[in-house]
């Protein structure tokens, strides 16, 4: 907080805030899935690999449908003009977070639904500390380079551009990396047992109300 005050004014700031919560608030139901998923595939392990991998591309279906989802919703409240509802702000600011919500979440999209299915299988197959690096150097570039936008004399926009960039590229190497893996593993996607990838989703639910209900604890209503 210091170094964006530093840089920015409180209003500024204030809207960076919303749009952190706001982006994470709409991945959570994904997540939820993704924690629930990982568990399963660390029941199966190495050994159940057909089971594994109906497990895996199941969760992959559904991860894709969440996303997408996601996605229009953000996509069509933007279209609807909904923000000014939700967020009665400065209009430069407004318009600047009625870009980077449906950019942030196009791109979570893209990587982050399967990219977090896929995270945790590695896990499961013997990779965990791998993916933990990953995860390190990712969050550090989802820190880091906003922080430096900022100090550099970029605005509300330009730093969220600077997460949605960095991370984006790391995120394009780290599939490369569970793509090359998985190739030498001899691990294939199968077709989906929706039925299998729909109950997993209903009993992943309970994880997201948990996370719902510690984010509201930690930053409120």
């Amino acid at each position: 907080a210091p170094v964006y005050l530093a840089h920015w004014e409180a209003s500024t700031y204030g809207v960076w805030l919303v749009f952190i919560a706001a982006t994470n608030m709409l991945q959570i139901l994904d997540t939820g899935h993704q924690n629930y998923v990982g568990n399963e595939f660390l029941k199966l392990g190495w050994e159940n690999k057909s089971s594994l991998e109906q497990t895996m591309s199941s969760a992959v279906g559904i991860a894709v449908g969440l996303g997408a989802l996601a996605f229009v919703l953000v996509l069509i409240t933007s279209l609807a003009e909904g923000w000014d509802i939700l967020f009665p702000i400065e209009s430069n600011l407004l318009s600047s977070l009625e870009f980077l919500l449906p950019t942030h979440v196009f791109v979570w999209m893209l990587f982050g639904s399967v990219g977090g299915v896929l995270v945790r299988l590695m896990s499961a197959i013997g990779y965990y500390s791998r993916y933990a690096w990953w995860g390190v150097l990712i969050q550090t570039t989802a820190v880091v380079a906003p922080m430096l936008a900022c100090i550099f004399g970029f605005n509300l926009l330009g730093a969220g551009l600077a997460i949605v960039l960095s991370t984006s590229m790391i995120n394009i190497a780290l599939l490369l990396d569970i793509r090359r893996i998985l190739r030498q593993r001899e691990f294939n996607l199968v077709k989906p047992n929706w039925v299998m990838g729909v109950r997993n989703l209903k009993y992943s639910l309970i994880l997201t109300l948990k996370a719902f209900f510690e984010m509201l604890r930690q930053n409120g209503m």
